[in-house]
């Protein structure tokens, strides 16, 4: 009987770590941000990833702002890609996501900040903010809305994957005004659409 009960405690206690260790992975991404540590950052994040990602809602947006909303599969896509991927290459790099993640943020990007979530009197408020913004995904995706204090269509979704015992930033969805911004973006620099 008591090798059940400290199985059983045992399992609660591996469930515990589980819940909590995306929140520590994002403590570990903010803590490389504001000390504007690459190697951490490039650790964290899966840059193909989230490359991939801005390109899908580019590419999306671009498709929906032309007009060739049921030509998303196939060439098109392809041709929207292609343009859309000099403003992603601008946008993943390690510096220009130390920018984008930290609390200056970029001027045409915005700003997710990721909160500082050191020990004060306000990070319990914020913890708890952090937690509510929390979305999850089955087991092995979680997403937080971030600056946590911004309405909710304001807030960039930060999408965090479990691989092999780690989480990693996988995918950054856009705020919408700020998607239409680089999809008119896009649009200024490619004027014939090709």
């Amino acid at each position: 009987m008591r090798w059940l009960f400290r199985a059983l405690l045992a399992l609660v206690f591996a469930w515990a770590v589980f819940l909590i260790s995306p929140y520590f992975a994002l403590y570990q991404i903010a803590e490389a941000v504001q000390t504007r540590d690459l190697a951490t950052l490039e650790e964290r994040v899966d840059m193909r990833a989230v490359r991939l990602s801005l390109t899908r809602q580019l590419v999306d947006g671009y498709l929906d702002a032309t007009g060739r909303t049921k030509q998303r599969g196939g060439l098109v896509a392809n041709v929207g890609a292609s343009i859309a991927d000099p403003i992603v290459a601008e946008i993943v790099t390690p510096e220009a996501l130390l920018d984008l993640l930290g609390q200056g943020g970029q001027d045409r990007m915005g700003s997710a900040s990721i909160p500082d979530l050191a020990l004060d009197r306000d990070s319990a408020r914020k913890a708890w903010q952090l937690f509510l913004s929390t979305e999850s995904n089955g087991f092995r995706m979680v997403s937080f809305g971030v600056p946590i204090e911004a309405p909710r269509h304001e807030q960039f979704r930060l999408q965090l994957r479990l691989s092999s015992l780690t989480w990693r930033l996988t995918g950054i969805v856009l705020p919408e005004p700020i998607k239409q911004r680089l999809v008119e973006e896009i649009i200024r620099r490619n004027p014939s659409g090709a």
